[in-house]
């Protein structure tokens, strides 16, 4: 009996997930779990839009000596008719024992479609504004291709003079017209897309090695991100994305859309 008390107790202490994974706790309104915390260098998935078409995409980590922590949660509604969820950087919060307060990413504002692998990545320009590939991650060697699907003249504008799509690193767009630019040194490399009665939208190419690409596994993943409504026994289940140094240790998760929760690991 003593050596199974005391071979239980030692599984215990070695194990590496928190007691309250899977626990749901309560607010005013909301029960939300935090199902499990992973940690990764870089993540990669693919989306598929209504027509079809499928994009790649990686997120990573902005600075070395930061990792990706993905946090899976579990956000129901059992007590109002219905409860409107907004879950944006300040919908949750991950504190670490130094009560450093890590935020989520907002993964359609941060993400890189990933070209990695193909001759080619093409960016579509309409109103002035590169609204696919806008943010393009490519090999070195890779064209990226500007195409006008716009009605006006439209243009793309580097800030690195020396990236030649155009004079300067300004390049005009026609209707219908395209423009094309090999990048071949890694780096990334800022620009605007614009028009003459539009605003400048912020685009970029990051030109990065393709060494190691197999050691990331592409996978499925839904990110809780944007605006619900939940009516009453309805729930979400999907992922929130945060960053912070590597092996960082976390105390708590304090959800703050729609209610006040704390989840102390």
């Amino acid at each position: 009996m003593l050596a199974v008390l005391l071979l239980a107790m030692t599984l215990l202490a070695c194990s590496s997930e928190p007691s309250t994974f899977g626990q749901y706790y309560q607010g005013r309104t909301l029960h939300v779990s935090v199902v499990g915390l992973e940690r990764m260098p870089e993540l990669r998935y693919a989306t598929i839009d209504p027509n079809g078409v499928i994009r790649r995409w990686s997120l990573s980590p902005s600075a070395p000596g930061m990792e990706l922590v993905m946090a899976r949660l579990k956000v129901e509604n059992h007590t109002a008719v219905s409860a409107f969820v907004n879950v944006d950087r300040s919908a949750a919060e991950l504190r670490d024992f130094s009560n450093a307060t890590y935020r989520p990413l907002m993964v359609a504002e941060t993400a890189w479609q990933d070209f990695r692998g193909e001759p080619e990545a093409l960016v579509r320009v309409d109103l002035g504004q590169c609204f696919d590939g806008n943010r393009a991650l490519i090999d070195p060697g890779t064209s990226v291709q500007w195409r006008s699907e716009g009605e006006a003249d439209q243009y793309v504008a580097f800030e690195d003079g020396a990236v030649g799509v155009g004079t300067d690193g300004r390049g005009e767009l026609a209707p219908g017209a395209s423009l094309s630019y090999t990048f071949s040194q890694s780096g990334t490399y800022p620009y605007v897309c614009g028009g003459a009665e539009t605003a400048e939208w912020p685009a970029e190419v990051r030109v990065m090695s393709g060494d190691g690409q197999g050691d990331v596994a592409e996978r499925s993943v839904l990110f809780l991100e944007g605006s619900f409504e939940l009516q009453r026994n309805h729930g979400l289940d999907g992922y929130l994305v945060f960053e912070a140094p590597v092996g960082t240790e976390f105390r708590d998760l304090r959800w703050r859309a729609a209610d006040s929760i704390t989840i102390r690991f």
